[in-house]
């Protein structure tokens, strides 16, 4: 995934990932979701990672 493409996660919602592939993080995406927030997700499952 490269910056600005638009994914579908697992539940279904769509994000727009802001660092991809190119991230210094092997095994995540970060996003920026409908609702403005920006998240990370695991790039196999296309799963939020949960927060505290």
């Amino acid at each position: 995934m490269n910056r600005d493409d638009v994914i579908t996660l697992s539940d279904g919602q769509t994000a727009t990932v802001i660092r991809g592939d190119e991230s210094y993080l092997k095994n995540s995406y970060v996003v920026l979701l409908n609702d403005g927030q920006s998240r990370v997700v695991d790039k196999k499952t296309l799963t939020l990672v949960r927060t505290k």
